[in-house]
């Protein structure tokens, strides 16, 4: 997870007296928060592109009455903590960068880290997966727009996956689930085949880097076919040779 106030270390007095003094303000607004109020604002934190109302009941954990998040996120957005972004449907929500940075700090520092970030990815798996094996030889315009608002938040949620800590098969699901949204958009020209974070080299995948899951739907598509077969795209992919996807060495 990048420190995002690492700028705090700047060798400018002037900065580190503007953060410093920013750092000062977020942890008064934070320690005058409920406790509940504390915690879904530290899993807020693992949405860099923003939430719905579903998404976040999914990463809270909490199994709260509806009632009673609907009064939690709305504390939030009137002490200026959270925002709404749009009125349309589904509504969404997001922190501003800077407060969403805090947030992860605080969640880090609790321990609550890992199991926040595993019920972000797994949410995101749940929601597009259906998506994907309905769509068959289509998918509808709303599909389209409704994941392509989520492209952060898939590419997060694959960033975890495949990293140390991770789960490969979370990883894998999500990667072929995302693959006709992806292609939809690289058709429609509102996303260059150029911008994958890098090229994959081998039918099999063989590298994964930062935000590499995005980067390799094109290997890991053949292997599962259109009913996101990810249990024989993992054994494909283990057998060809990909000992960093599969966890293997």
């Amino acid at each position: 997870m990048s420190d995002r106030f690492a700028l705090l270390s700047s060798a400018r007095r002037t900065e580190v007296a503007q953060h410093r003094t920013l750092r000062a303000a977020l942890d008064w607004s934070y320690q005058l928060l409920s406790k509940e109020e504390q915690r879904l604002l530290r899993h807020l934190a693992v949405f860099p592109a923003g939430f719905t109302f579903e998404a976040v009941r999914a990463v809270d954990g909490m199994d709260r009455a509806e009632q009673s998040m609907i009064e939690l996120l709305s504390s939030l957005v009137s002490k200026s903590l959270c925002e709404r972004v749009d009125t349309t449907s589904p509504t969404r929500w997001r922190l501003l960068e800077t407060i969403r940075a805090y947030g992860l700090e605080k969640l880090n520092e609790g321990g609550e880290y890992p199991s926040a970030v595993r019920h972000h990815a797994e949410y995101f798996r749940d929601l597009i997966s259906p998506i994907a094996v309905s769509s068959k030889a289509w998918l509808s315009s709303d599909d389209v727009a409704l994941c392509a608002r989520e492209i952060d938040n898939v590419r997060a949620a694959l960033d975890w996956a495949f990293s140390s800590a991770g789960a490969t098969e979370v990883g894998v699901r999500l990667t072929v689930a995302f693959s006709p949204i992806w292609q939809n958009l690289v058709a429609d020209g509102r996303m260059s085949r150029s911008g994958r974070t890098h090229a994959c080299n081998s039918t099999a995948c063989r590298r994964f880097g930062p935000s590499g899951g995005m980067a390799h739907v094109d290997c890991l598509r053949p292997f599962a076919g259109n009913d996101l077969g990810a249990d024989r795209t993992h054994a494909r992919c283990r057998q060809e040779g990909n000992r960093r996807c599969c966890g293997r060495r």
